[in-house]
């Protein structure tokens, strides 16, 4: 019987002819481990060397990490964070490629990482690539009232100029800066009534596209919430400083507190999208690897209540080699 893995507890109890006796059970390890791949981020436009980096937790200890591109092995260890240089160069141009892997543990129990989808641009003249965007609130087939806020996540490879906001065909908003919110007041629309909502992103250079169309219905019984949750760095403190040779990862840990119930957390490193988190304690293991530089890095968290309400927080973290 395997050892790793088990959880021996050792009894011991007093017979009446004052015999201590031990006896060990032992439970078996089926909790699988997880696997996230951190960088790059789902959406993102890549081009030339790339890094990539997926990190493995489990309750005792991983074995074994892969990670594939398109179906193929690009990566293997048997340690908890795995990075490699991805060279883009072979791969298809302006098309998605995935990026996917699993982890497994002492006890061969394996755990699969979400896909990653990014696009692989090497147009040599120039910017050709429209922005990508979703709407992340309201979703697809939920019933709103009073203000609704409209959450787009837009991205691009040389940054988003402008998304319009469009209901039921028509234009009714233009944001020109991040976080992308269209505040609709549905109080005056009937109420049961059904409605469609997308929105159009352009690059700098004109490029856009469109989000994909989602469908909400209204109803005008419901007191709406506009409050916006409160949003704390627990962890690390503000002004930190790290060496990465030390300290290759920490926990970034964050509070959020709604007046109905917070939703999810998403994680940004200088401006860049790492990560998001949908379930109390929010957190995001942070690589620190790549920013040992000695400069000073910020970190950046977006918080949204189940209302698409938003608050955000911002700390400055020093990271020495």
């Amino acid at each position: 019987m395997k050892k790793r893995g088990l959880v021996w507890v050792v009894l011991s109890f007093l017979l009446m002819v004052g015999i201590t006796v031990n006896s060990c059970l032992s439970i078996p390890d089926a909790v699988p481990p997880t696997l996230f791949i951190i960088s790059p981020a789902p959406g993102a436009v890549v081009t030339g060397n790339v890094e990539v980096i997926a990190v493995a937790s489990d309750d005792n200890e991983v074995s074994e990490v892969k990670i594939f591109v398109d179906g193929k092995e690009m990566a293997s260890s048997d340690k908890n964070t795995v990075t490699f240089q991805w060279n883009t160069a072979p791969y298809a141009d302006n098309q998605n490629h995935y990026i996917s892997g699993y982890a497994r543990d002492k006890d061969d129990n394996f755990g699969v990482a979400p896909t990653v989808a990014v696009r692989v641009a090497r147009t040599a003249a120039g910017d050709t690539l429209p922005p990508t965007l979703v709407i992340q609130n309201p979703v697809n087939g939920q019933v709103v009232s009073g203000l609704v806020n409209v959450v787009v996540q837009a991205s691009d490879n040389s940054g988003v100029d402008s998304v319009q906001y469009y209901i039921d065909g028509i234009k009714k908003f233009t944001d020109s800066s991040e976080p992308f919110v269209f505040q609709w007041d549905v109080t005056d629309s009937v109420n049961g009534s059904f409605h469609t909502i997308f929105a159009r992103g352009f690059d700098p250079g004109g490029f856009n596209s469109v989000s994909p169309v989602i469908g909400v219905t209204v109803n005008s019984n419901v007191i709406a919430d506009i409050t916006p949750p409160s949003v704390t760095i627990l962890y690390p403190p503000a002004g930190s400083v790290f060496s990465a040779s030390n300290t290759s990862n920490i926990v970034v840990v964050v509070d959020v507190i709604d007046n109905v119930a917070a939703d999810r957390v998403e994680f940004y490193v200088d401006g860049i999208f790492q990560s998001s988190d949908n379930s109390a304690p929010f957190q995001f293991q942070w690589n620190l690897v790549p920013y040992g530089d000695g400069l000073t890095h910020t970190l950046y968290v977006k918080g949204y209540d189940t209302s698409g309400n938003l608050s955000t927080a911002l700390i400055p973290i020093t990271i020495n080699p």
